[in-house]
C-alpha cells in the first residue's frame, strides 16, 4: 500500500455538508466541535448540481456555483469563530448532493449532514441527501436535526 493510500484510510477529517439552511448550520456547529475534540481537519463541502434538459439548456437545481462558494466561505468563517483552533478547508462541488458527499467523505473520520436542506422542493426530485449518505457513506455518518 502506498503512503497516499494509507493516509486516505487513516485521515483525521470531519466532512460537513452545508447548503445555507438552518439545519446545515447546526450540522456545521456540531462538526466544528467534533473536529476540535478529535483534532481533525474540518472539511466544509457545499454540493450543487444542475439538471440538463433538451436543447443544451441547463436547469439549476438548488444553488448555483457562485452561491455554493459563498455558502462555503460563510461556513468556514462561522466554524473558525466557533472553534478557532481547528484547521479548515472548504469546497464547492458540482455533483449530485448525496453521491458527492459520499465521495468526498471517503477515508474521513465522519460525515455530518443536516436532516433537512435548504431546498426541500429539490428533495422531492432527488430524494433525501441525509438518507442517501446514511446508507452509502463508508465512514461514521451523523445526521443533525
Amino acid at each position: 500500500m502506498t503512503t497516499e493510500a494509507t493516509t486516505a484510510t487513516t485521515e483525521r477529517r470531519v466532512v460537513v455538508g452545508v447548503d445555507g439552511s438552518a439545519c446545515a448550520t447546526r450540522a456545521l456547529e456540531f462538526a466544528a466541535k467534533e473536529a476540535a475534540h478529535s483534532g481533525a481537519l474540518l472539511h466544509v463541502v457545499c454540493v450543487f448540481h444542475e439538471l440538463p434538459v433538451s436543447g443544451g439548456v441547463v436547469l439549476p437545481m438548488g444553488i448555483s456555483d457562485e452561491s455554493a462558494n459563498a455558502i462555503v466561505s460563510i461556513a468556514l468563517r462561522r466554524a473558525e469563530e466557533l472553534e478557532p483552533s481547528i484547521v479548515t478547508k472548504g469546497e464547492a462541488l458540482l455533483a449530485g448532493p448525496g453521491p458527492g458527499l459520499v465521495e468526498v467523505s471517503e477515508g474521513a473520520t465522519a460525515l455530518v449532514v443536516g436532516s433537512r436542506g435548504h431546498n426541500q422542493v429539490t428533495g422531492i426530485f432527488v430524494g433525501s441527501v441525509s438518507e442517501y449518505v446514511f446508507h452509502h457513506a463508508t465512514c461514521t455518518t451523523i445526521v443533525v436535526r
